[in-house]
C-alpha cells in the first residue's frame, strides 16, 4: 500500500481565458492574475506570463469573497 505522499499529483490547470485565477507557488508565493492559455508543462497568465505547473501548488477560480473586506 502507498503512503499518501508517494502519489503523484497533478495540477488542474484549465479554465476560460481571461478568467481571475488565485495562484499559490511552491515557495509560498500567492497572487491573482488573469489566465490566458495552459499547455502540457506550463500555464500562461496575463502578468507573470509563463509559469512552469511544476512550480505551482494550488490553481483556482478567483471569486471574490465580500466578507474578505471586513477583516
Amino acid at each position: 500500500m502507498q503512503k499518501r505522499e508517494d502519489v503523484l499529483m497533478t495540477l488542474h490547470s484549465g479554465t476560460y481565458k481571461n478568467k481571475k485565477v488565485y495562484v499559490v507557488m511552491k515557495n509560498g508565493q500567492e497572487f491573482v492574475d488573469r489566465f490566458i492559455d495552459s499547455k502540457s508543462n506550463y500555464i500562461f497568465l496575463d502578468q507573470k506570463g509563463k509559469l512552469n505547473k511544476k512550480s505551482i501548488r494550488t490553481l483556482t477560480i478567483y471569486r471574490h469573497q465580500t466578507h474578505e473586506n471586513t477583516k
